[in-house]
């Protein structure tokens, strides 16, 4: 394979890889809103290492997981904040 033609192929598969953490995160956002019962701009998004993120907005947060060929799942009831502001 020349120089050239593992290059542009390298580039491909880089922005493909791209494109699917923003879509995941988009993916994320509708799931926890929905889960949530809260807007999609009134969440917060904590990277919680690895593949976890939790998920803080109207009062609750909850942890989601991401799996794949399948997207984020809820790895945690949506529970009541109770006042605390980190995680």
């Amino acid at each position: 394979m020349s120089a050239h033609v593992f290059r542009r192929l390298a580039a491909a598969l880089a922005a493909l890889a791209l494109g699917g953490c923003i879509a995941s995160e988009a993916h994320l956002r509708r799931r926890a809103a929905f889960d949530m019962q809260c807007s999609e701009n009134e969440l917060q998004i904590v990277d919680l290492g690895g593949w976890n993120r939790g998920v803080k907005g109207c009062g609750k947060q909850a942890t989601y997981v991401f799996v794949q060929n399948t997207g984020w799942v809820l790895n945690t009831d949506a529970a009541p904040t109770g006042g605390s502001e980190g995680y």
